[in-house]
């Protein structure tokens, strides 16, 4: 790990199709409170399915401005389905060999190569992770630009990768040899939610995590929730809008072997957490009708959030405490 920074700095993004529309509204207001680049306050960048987008366009330093524009032309004819409809199907045919696309990706990969180009993991300007499934094996994969095996691969393949989702997307191949010979599909498959999986990931990476490690900030952007949804389906999505990280502490302890559960907790509980999340009704969980007022609809609840539902209060928190750590360093 680095030690530049008080803290090790996350920007997560979840899944959830064109309801990343939101998020990049959320973004934007975030810029507006910093005098830099978003990608300079984050020593990881991650993000999956929708999420992937956002975190790759951030650290190839694209504006937020730009991305609410991709969004806008581009974001109904390439998801015509919503994420959290296709849920219950994808853990049904997740483990069957076929698993049928409904949905040419020749639109998604459009937009992507108009944003990205040829552009590879390796040229972006900051670090940055990606969440996808590996179909073949039956687990979960962040592409990382700092790993020399993911480096090689563009950014337009990482991203249709994570964005496959069973029945909305064919199953991708990526190109690199240590990758060659399987199929991998929308990293919301195993988690719509990254941010376990990328503190495992950084946990284990580091030669001694556990003997004064550096305390983590976290800033995790939802895509929303309906006030109806069920249990989650798994303990990585368990509530935390109130800043608790010991939700980790299960998952965690059973990447990390020989950590102490109660060295574990501790560890936690100096970590920062920040969550940007927000109920939406069943209709724009689960858009039909008239999809270009599905989209005015979504940055209108957006817009809501910040005005009126404390949201404008909690992006000048996470500004502030970004900024902090910045200035710290």
């Amino acid at each position: 790990m680095t030690t530049h920074h008080p803290y090790l700095r996350i920007i997560s993004f979840d899944g959830g199709g064109i309801r990343g529309l939101m998020t990049a509204a959320w973004l934007h207001q975030l810029q507006s409170e910093l005098p830099l680049p978003l990608g300079h306050y984050a020593d990881v960048l991650v993000g999956t399915s929708t999420g992937s987008l956002l975190a790759c366009a951030l650290a190839a330093g694209m504006t937020t401005t730009d991305i609410i524009r991709h969004y806008q032309q581009h974001g109904e004819k390439i998801f015509p389905r919503s994420f959290a409809r296709l849920v219950g199907e994808v853990e049904r045919i997740v483990a069957d060999e076929k698993i049928p696309a409904e949905h040419d990706i020749s639109g998604l990969r459009h937009m992507l190569e108009e944003i990205f180009a040829e552009k590879i993991l390796q040229d972006l300007d900051y670090r940055c992770l990606v969440g996808i499934y590996d179909i073949t094996n039956t687990m979960p994969l962040l592409l990382d630009t700092a790993d020399a095996c993911h480096q090689s691969l563009k950014v337009v393949s990482a991203c249709l990768a994570s964005c496959a989702l069973p029945t909305l997307f064919p199953a991708q191949p990526l190109s690199a040899r240590c990758l060659a010979g399987r199929l991998f599909a929308d990293g919301g498959v195993f988690d719509y939610n990254p941010t376990a999986q990328t503190i495992a990931k950084l946990l284990t990476q580091s030669a001694e995590p556990w003997d004064d490690p550096q305390p983590i900030l976290v800033v995790s952007f939802g895509t929303g929730h309906s006030k109806r949804t069920a249990t989650p389906r798994s303990g990585l999505a368990a509530p935390i809008e109130n800043g608790d990280l010991t939700w980790l502490t299960e998952y965690l302890s059973g990447r990390l072997r020989g950590v102490e559960q109660r060295r574990l907790e501790d560890y936690l509980g100096r970590c920062r957490y920040y969550r940007v999340q927000i109920e939406l009704p069943d209709e724009l969980m689960d858009p039909t009708g008239d999809r270009g007022r599905n989209i005015h609809k979504l940055l209108s609840a957006g817009h809501r959030y910040l005005v009126d539902e404390g949201g404008g209060q909690k992006i000048h928190a996470i500004a502030q405490a970004l900024q902090a750590a910045s200035d710290a360093s």
